[in-house]
């Protein structure tokens, strides 16, 4: 409960993430012309959100016979993905409703992912998934905004037991990697202590978002370890832990900032390469 969290603090971890100095690279589309999309966000060293114009200003490299080969000024484009909006993204909320997370973890909770749903630009579809022992299909994906706004809303009447974490994550990649649109976001809320799952091993979600591709975010509380969250955010996802989730909401700005600065790095087919792109922009890094 609320009232026994003080008497937990000196057993949690510090708050801890990430993004600082990570360039995430979401995910890439091929264009008709042959062209690659190739769409990013993050931080620089202090936590500061990425803009358009650092990627614009970006050294991006590509791949040619195994060996990185930088491109010249001039030789890729950059886009805010605001300023084009198109069907990019799918992107799965999953969230814990175990015992443990109390009725304000869940209010937090709630708000912080309607942040999410409000600064991302209008690119996605979106799908919510609830779990405690069992795992409650809350939508299906959709693009109706408000749709998503209520399916995240704090919900009083859900069963709240155990803690069927890779269960929960099983479904809601499941679901995910069968959405056509290019790029594809997990954005899972838990305080940890998986307990419960009985379909799905932690071995059987990380490789599953190895293989997809699928990018995700981390959002940790209480019993987390940031240990786990890495490890399950995988090689494109950045992770969040907070002991409180009322501390969790001011750690997400720079990544809400970020979200509001997705953009799309077209390389044109004479330029493309055959092989892995690598962009650095200032003191990040990211890899496609």
């Amino acid at each position: 409960s609320d009232d026994c969290k003080p008497s937990l603090e000196g057993f949690l971890l510090q708050a801890h993430e990430d993004l600082d100095g990570k360039l995430v690279v979401l995910g890439s589309e091929e264009q008709r012309d042959g062209s690659l999309d190739v769409f990013v966000y993050g931080a620089n060293a202090t936590g500061k959100a990425l803009t358009t114009a650092d990627f614009a200003s970006a050294q991006v490299s590509v791949s040619v016979d195994g060996s990185l080969s930088a491109l010249a000024e001039g030789d890729f484009t950059v886009t805010a993905v605001a300023d084009a909006p198109d069907d990019f993204l799918s992107m799965a909320l999953v969230n814990d409703y175990s015992g443990s997370m109390s009725d304000e973890d869940l209010k937090t909770v709630a708000t912080m992912e309607t942040d999410i749903l409000t600064y991302l630009p209008p690119v996605y579809e979106g799908s919510v998934t609830q779990f405690s022992t069992e795992i409650v299909p809350k939508l299906d994906f959709t693009t109706d905004n408000d749709a998503l706004r209520a399916a995240v809303a704090y919900d009083a009447e859900l069963d709240r037991d155990l803690t069927a974490l890779y269960d929960g994550m099983a479904t809601g990649l499941a679901g995910l990697v069968k959405r056509p649109r290019p790029l594809k976001l997990l954005i899972v809320a838990t305080d940890g202590m998986e307990n419960s799952s009985k379909t799905a091993s932690r071995s059987d979600v990380t490789r599953a978002i190895a293989d997809s591709g699928v990018a995700v975010v981390m959002l940790g509380g209480l019993f987390s370890k940031p240990s786990d969250l890495r490890e399950l955010a995988g090689r494109r996802g950045v992770y969040f832990y907070t002991p409180f989730y009322d501390d969790a909401r001011a750690q997400l700005a720079d990544f809400l900032e970020a979200l509001t600065n997705l953009s799309k790095v077209n390389i044109p087919k004479e330029k493309r390469g055959d092989g892995p792109v690598s962009i650095d922009a200032g003191d990040s890094h990211g890899e496609l």
